[in-house]
Order: C-alpha cells, then structure tokens, then sequence
C-alpha cells in the first residue's frame, strides 16, 4: 500500500481540493482509498459517489492509525484537517509523499513554516502551490523563499480557479 498524505495546519490552504483530485486522478490507475481525517468533512461531502474511488471518514487518530496499518493493495491518499498536530502525526508515518499545499502569501508561508521543518528531510514532501496567479510577484516571491529554504516546491501550480468550487458544488472532480 502507498500512502499520500495531504496536511498544513492552516486553514484554507487547499488540502481538500488537492486531495480529493489527487484521489481521483489516482484512481483511474491504481484502487484507492480517500481518508477524510478533517471533521468538517468536506472531501467526503465532495467525492463521495465518485465511481472507482473509495471514501472513508476518520476523525480520530486511534482509528485513524487502525485503518492505516490494515490497508492492502493500492493507494491511500489522506486529507489532514488544520491545526491537529496529532491527527497529521497519525497520518505521516510511513508516507510515500507527503504534499503540503500553500498559497503565495505571507501568511501562508509563515504558517507552513513549522510544519514544512519538522518534514523536509524526514519524509518525502512537496509543496503545491495552490491559487496561483501566474506572473505575479506574490507568486514568484513564495517560490523562491520556498526554494530558499530548501523545499522541494512542484513545479506545476493550482492556479486561483472558479473550476475548483464549481466542481465542488457539482460534487464531481475538477477534471470533469
């Protein structure tokens, strides 16, 4: 079994949206299983009827650590809630990625801050830059400071899109 776990521990970052795509995408190739670990259970209000992909709710770190260590075959991607450290402790363990997504604004980035040194060199992880307006400074600065700080940072962005809430309000992924 693979594990891609989703987390930061601000709000609003976009794991739910990187997540439950990632999810989807994964699983056209590959049986896998989506973790909402975030009690606001937004990625399984959003993807679950999804044909082909399996959603599972998981509030507790407990049960969380149960599931984890009894899956198979295929692919777990998991969708950490924010500020629950123990939730994401739970999750990270083993990871085969860990992806971190964080918008191109200060506060984002100071926030991430924490989370991204107590990961990088410890675990696989990746920074996805999520709401992006291409070619703006905003952008380019949180790449470099980033980059600077010795993150792995994907080199493809989420740009800052209507088709990410209109897809969720269809409760179909963004590809669709």
């Amino acid at each position: 079994m693979k594990k891609v776990v989703v987390t930061n521990q601000k709000g609003g970052g976009g794991k739910s949206t990187v997540a439950v795509n990632l999810a989807w995408h994964l699983s056209r190739r590959i049986p896998t299983l989506l973790l909402d670990a975030d009690a606001q259970a937004s990625s399984s209000s959003w993807a679950n009827d999804w044909d082909g992909l399996e959603v599972v709710q998981v509030t507790d770190a407990p049960k969380l650590k149960r599931l984890l260590a009894t899956q198979g075959d295929g692919l777990i991607v998991v969708d950490c809630p924010p500020h629950d450290a123990e939730l994401a402790a739970t999750a990270i363990p083993g990871a085969d990625l860990v992806v971190v997504p964080v918008s191109p604004s200060p506060l984002d980035l100071w926030s991430a801050g924490p989370v991204l040194g107590a990961l990088v060199g410890k675990v696989p992880v990746l920074v996805v830059m999520n709401r992006v307006r291409t070619g703006t400074r905003a952008a380019t600065m949180a790449r470099e400071a980033l980059v600077n700080m010795g993150v792995p940072v994907a080199r493809a962005a989420l740009g800052n899109r209507m088709a990410y809430a209109e897809a969720a309000l269809a409760h179909k992924p963004v590809a669709l």
